[in-house]
């Protein structure tokens, strides 16, 4: 059958249902599509200012853990394009996959991910070297692009569900335990680690990083905030056999400029907050996001672990769980909402806020659909960041507030998501 096409296009032959490929766009109309996904830009301008918000928590992360960091980064990088190349040559399905989103995504995957993997260490699983995961992760993205029709079916990120993916396989190996120590920063190796007994805590953890001393080797191991975190919402953590929520903040919380500025164990992405919300009001001002879905997701989880019930007091006898904490004895405003600002802080929450959450695919049309949208993920994103995971609770949240979205765009808008115009740009 022979299709008509521009006047600056040859007429091919193709099998019916087929779609046409140029070197421009796949059919008429699709540029102005475009402008509408990427809010008026071309794809071009709309990566590239994605890419310079990115390079602010990316530096960050570089810093505070050095050149296997940036091995990271490059591994996602190659593994996404490499597993793009093939699959772009699979079915019709290839034909919607852009090298340019896949490189993006690539990215996003890589600030998720701590710069250890970038190392022989032996995995958890199997004992094989870390390195191993990085180009499997960067296939594994390209499969769900693939899968989920190039940049999604406007209800699912691609991202997602490879990051989950690996979460499930590799659990502990993505735990971040190292961090360069300040006189090591960009240059050194996050794994080299002199002290040997390395499990046991030790009066550093207490230290603001910057403060810490002079060591003999390049980075410190700590346990991560978010892991400490997590054992206690479980009522796991009992020191000596008894555990409150008070002695908890005091002795096994590091403080809290470790993680505004930097200093803690984290994912790449995740290493400085004050980073990341540079790169977040960039975004913002240049009109790439809706600024309510990273506000009412951020301010929707705050209020959910406020309220939601936590323990107060974990004894061998069992764990005292209270709505609303704060007005219990022995407790106060206080202590709950420095215990809610370690959890917003701990995770990648923020990160997820300002350069996952409002992804064009996933955004909804109007401010009150945004602002529905990002209230959904924030109080989801509370309740799995306090009994699941704090690693991954945000990444989850919006993989499930995703389903809803053709809901709240018939809601709100009532019209199709323009994710299912999504046009195959040149590159």
């Amino acid at each position: 059958m022979t299709e008509t096409t521009p006047a600056s296009m040859p007429s091919i032959d193709r099998p019916a249902g087929q779609p046409i490929r140029s070197g421009r766009t796949d059919w008429a109309g699709s540029a102005d599509r475009a402008a509408r996904l990427f809010g008026g830009r071309s794809a071009g301008q709309f990566y590239a200012e994605h890419w310079f918000a990115a390079a602010f928590p990316a530096v960050a992360g570089i810093g505070l853990f050095g050149w296997r960091a940036v091995v990271v980064i490059i591994a996602l990088l190659a593994g996404a394009g490499g597993g793009g190349w093939i699959w772009r040559r699979i079915g019709w399905r290839g034909d919607r996959l852009r090298p340019s989103h896949l490189l993006w995504l690539g990215m996003l995957l890589a600030m998720l991910l701590p710069a250890h993997l970038a190392s022989s260490l032996p995995s958890e699983i199997g004992g094989q070297p870390l390195w191993l995961i990085l180009p499997s992760a960067g296939l594994i993205l390209a499969i769900f692009c693939w899968l989920l029709d190039g940049a999604g079916s406007g209800r699912v990120h691609p991202l997602l569900p490879a990051f989950l993916f690996l979460c499930i396989c590799f659990p502990r190996d993505l735990t971040p335990h190292y961090v360069l120590n300040r006189a090591e920063l960009f240059r050194g190796d996050v794994t080299h680690v002199a002290n040997p007994d390395r499990h046991q805590p030790t009066a550093e953890n207490q230290q603001p990083w910057w403060q810490l001393p002079p060591a003999h080797s390049a980075a410190f191991w700590r346990e991560p905030a978010s892991q400490q975190l997590i054992f206690y919402t479980l009522g796991l953590d009992k020191e000596g056999g008894w555990q409150n929520i008070s002695s908890f903040l005091r002795d096994r919380m590091p403080p809290m400029e470790d993680f505004v500025i930097g200093g803690q164990p984290a994912p790449i992405g995740s290493a400085s907050v004050l980073a990341v919300i540079i790169g977040g009001l960039f975004l913002i001002y240049r009109g790439l996001i809706d600024w309510r879905i990273p506000l009412f997701m951020i301010l929707a989880a705050y209020v959910v672990m406020l309220l939601a019930p936590i323990p107060v007091m974990i004894t061998d006898q069992g764990v005292m769980r209270y709505w609303l904490c704060a007005l219990q004895p022995g407790v106060g405003w206080a202590v709950a909402l420095t215990f809610v600002n370690y959890q917003i802080l701990a995770g990648s929450l923020i990160f997820t806020a300002f350069f996952i959450a409002p992804a064009p695919t996933l955004q909804p049309y109007t401010g009150r659909g945004c602002l529905l949208y990002g209230l959904l993920v924030g109080v989801i994103a509370g309740f799995c960041q306090l009994y699941v995971s704090v690693l991954f609770a945000a990444p989850l949240a919006v993989l499930v507030a995703g389903m809803a979205i053709p809901t709240i765009n018939r809601w709100t808008n009532r019209r199709q998501p323009v994710a299912r115009e999504l046009p195959v740009l040149a590159q």
